[in-house]
């Protein structure tokens, strides 16, 4: 016998792994959503006049989306013992 609160506990025990396996695209949408703010109030170019080059500005980017990843990591491996 399968019930609805057994439905409920089974999506309650598999969410944060569901959840985890969408953090890269999270990361990467919130990257591109960053950069559309900033090209739209004319920030990149305000980092390109200062004299940071475009290879400069994606480091600081992946830089970012790299400390987000680690800190994901742990999670990670607790919720896929």
């Amino acid at each position: 016998r399968y019930t609805a609160s057994d439905a409920l506990v089974f999506v309650a025990m598999s969410l944060p792994a569901t959840l985890l396996d969408l953090v890269p695209f999270v990361i990467l949408l919130g990257t591109i959503f960053g950069f559309s703010g900033f090209l739209r109030t004319q920030e990149l170019l305000a980092l390109r006049t200062a004299g940071l080059s475009v290879i400069g500005i994606a480091g600081l980017a992946m830089a970012a989306a790299l400390v987000a990843t680690c800190l994901v990591v742990p999670l990670e491996i607790s919720a896929r013992p």
